[in-house]
């Protein structure tokens, strides 16, 4: 190959290069969109401008080279030095490749002009792509209006979010074609991830709006929030920190560290965030409505109620702050303004299955159990997934004596949550319930296994045992469920039953009073001093302590029992049937109280009466061993030997204790001297 030929092709290539820079460029600009269309029309230029000088100093040194080449021959060949014609076929041939040299360049030169025109074209294209991305993103700001700024306890409107799910969706596509993107779309998109829950993806957005834009306290507002919500609460505090570094007087910002700081325990710290927020944004409920949250932590109840009435002041239609309001007026035991602060709540909010739950859960303590059904049960329908809802189901079945039915909703929830420790307190309850007690007790030793701490469980435990017959281990569980809960009334009722069975009278005496004293109108342990003062004796003191339970339960058949018993006791015969009387119309399977009534008529010599009223006891509970001695005693005294016997023997064989008092009772006179009598109660 010739010299020149090289040169040529050299050259050529050199060209191509230059014109694939064209296309480079453009490509490049596509993508970074940081060139304007006049820097790549001015850079074609420029390549078009050193392909063509190459060619030209090229074309140029060819021509020169043939030139001084065609002298040196003619010099050569006058001197001899070589032949003439030899030489002259070396210039012909240089001639040719010098004219094929200027005809690339020519070609070259075209090309180079279409490729330059070319270049303008696509950067005209670019440019115009690119100006109608910026006029469609300009738009879309204009068209997303006020931004909703991240709750974490409100979404946005449905108007709202549709108008983020198409930021999202167009910002690809801005971002692909290099329209200027700022630090606030970039927000933007964080905020529409937010409220679609990809925290991630949010997080990512809220990082790049600080990387363009390093002071920007709202970006670092908003990384702390997407960060709490990945469970990152140490990041999302140093994030919230320097937000409030950039921007002291950002409420929201400060809001949100109180979050963060009650999410890590530290509850003061929380507080005085949130008293610093409020005092920069003394009208957002939202800032009150935290502050409740935190305060109601703090075991400050009547502070929190305080602090949702102010944040449903400043925001009448604030379900949460309805419902929460909800949550500390049942803890201060006011039930029905509790109940109505959930009907506000599903009345705002009619999707709302926690207010629905909660609301069964109050019913349920105004003694409203149907109604409470229906509650939890629309919960479920709204939140199928949801454990509370089917325990407080399961709880109110169980009040309703569908036990079974009830023992499913507790399996369904302890399905759905394996290690809720409620749930297998309340499956306790229900198989307790069915007269599965090894089974019930089980399921209370494992709610204490995955909690503890859980008092419930403890008291339940200890109900258990009690009802087994295992009196000292029941006194242990409950005394423990008094350590965790100390002023749990119904903890030192069941000790006080307890202890009584243990023959410990005096000490039962003192838990029914410390019950009283933490819950005055607990009817059941007023019932159960009364219980304790007649064992101690103190018949006038259990007279009155049984009243005082039926003015509190007046539908309480046992304390209509007893209180007949004393009256009785005291000489009042008359007014004791009128008791038992009305312990009977309340429940007419209670044996306790035909059996008390057949005692008070034998006294007052209405045998045959009395007669009815064993029976009927005996009936309803076969293995009554007090029913069977006394039906003995009056079988004695009408002297039908044959009943009588019969009777004693049952009675002797359900409590042995019955051979020694038939030593004594004059009932029995008749029969003392009777071999068969001697043989039964030797």
């Amino acid at each position: 190959m010739s010299f020149t030929r090289k040169i040529l092709i050299l050259s050529f290539l050199l060209v191509l290069l230059n014109f694939s820079f064209l296309h480079i460029v453009s490509a490049e600009e596509n993508q970074r969109g940081d060139l304007t269309r006049e820097e790549i029309i001015i850079e074609a230029q420029r390549s078009l401008d050193r392909s063509l000088s190459i060619f030209n100093i090229v074309a140029t040194f060819v021509s020169v080279m043939v030139t001084i080449l065609a002298i040196i021959i003619g010099i050569a060949g006058a001197a001899g030095f070589f032949k003439y014609k030899e030489w002259k076929a070396v210039i012909q041939e240089m001639e040719r490749d010098l004219k094929q040299v200027k005809e690339v360049a020519r070609d070259a030169e075209r090309e180079a002009k279409e490729a330059a025109r070319d270049a303008k074209r696509e950067a005209d294209t670019i440019t115009q792509i690119r100006n109608e991305a910026e006029e469609d993103l300009n738009a879309l700001r204009s068209g997303l209006g006020d931004l909703p700024t991240i709750s974490l306890t409100e979404k946005p409107s449905e108007e709202d979010m549709e108008k983020l799910d198409e930021f999202i969706r167009k910002f690809d596509v801005f971002e692909t074609l290099g329209a200027s993107l700022k630090a606030k779309d970039y927000i933007t998109r964080g905020i529409a991830f937010y409220y679609r829950d990809k925290y991630y993806s949010a997080l990512e957005s809220f990082e790049k709006a600080i990387e363009l834009k390093l002071d920007d306290a709202n970006a670092w507002v908003l990384k702390g929030a997407m960060l709490e919500k990945l469970g990152r609460s140490e990041e999302a505090l140093e994030s919230l920190k320097k937000a409030i570094e950039l921007k002291p007087d950002d409420a929201n910002a400060w809001v949100l560290k109180g979050a963060m700081l009650e999410k890590l325990g530290r509850s003061e710290e929380a507080l005085e965030s949130l008293k610093k927020a409020i005092e920069l944004k003394p009208d957002d409920a939202n800032v009150w409505y935290n502050k409740g949250v935190v305060l109601d932590k703090l075991g400050q109840s009547k502070e929190a109620l305080e602090a949702y009435k102010k944040a449903i002041e400043l925001k009448p239609d604030y379900a949460e702050a309805w419902f929460n309001k909800g949550v500390v007026l049942d803890k201060l035991g006011q039930s029905k303004e509790a109940l109505e602060a959930y009907k506000k709540a599903i009345e705002l909010k009619p999707d709302y299955a926690e207010a629905w739950s909660n609301k069964g859960v109050v019913l349920d303590k105004l003694g409203q159990s149907k109604e409470a059904l229906e509650a939890y049960k629309k919960a479920i329908e709204l939140k199928p997934d949801y454990a509370d809802a089917w325990v407080n189901k399961g709880t109110a079945l169980d009040r309703l004596s569908r036990g079974k039915e009830a023992l499913e909703s507790l399996e369904k929830a302890i399905e759905l949550k394996p290690d809720y420790a409620l749930a297998w307190t309340g499956k306790g309850v229900a198989l307790g319930r069915l007269g599965r007690y090894d089974e019930a007790l089980e399921a209370y030793k494992k709610a204490i296994e995955l909690k503890p701490d859980l008092a419930e469980a403890w008291f339940n435990k200890g109900v258990m045992l009690d009802r087994l017959g295992r009196y000292d281990e029941a006194l242990e569980s409950l005394e423990k469920a008094i350590e965790l809960k100390p002023d749990d009334a119904e903890a030192w009722t069941g000790k006080g039953v307890v202890l009584g069975k243990l023959g410990r009278s005096e000490e039962a005496l003192e838990a029914y009073e410390r019950a009283i004293e933490l819950k005055p109108d607990d009817a059941d342990a007023w019932y159960n001093k009364g219980v304790a003062l007649d064992k101690l004796g103190r018949s006038e003191e259990a007279l009155e302590a049984f009243k005082k339970a039926i003015e509190l339960k007046p539908d309480l058949a046992e304390a209509w029992a007893l209180k007949g018993a004393m009256l009785d006791r005291l000489g009042r015969s008359e007014e004791a049937l009128e008791s038992f009387k009305k312990a009977i119309e309340l429940r007419p399977d209670l044996a306790v109280a035909w059996a008390l009534k057949g005692a008070v008529l034998e006294r007052l010599g209405r045998s045959e009466e009395a007669l009815e009223s064993f029976k009927k006891a005996i009936e309803l509970r076969p293995d009554y061993a007090d029913a069977w001695f006394n039906r003995a005693c009056l079988y004695a005294l009408k002297g039908e030997r044959e009943n009588a016997l019969a009777d004693l023997r049952r009675a002797v064989e359900l409590d042995s204790s019955f051979k020694e008092e038939a030593k004594k009772d004059k009932d029995f006179e008749a029969l003392w001297d009777d071999e068969e009598f001697r043989k039964l109660v030797a």
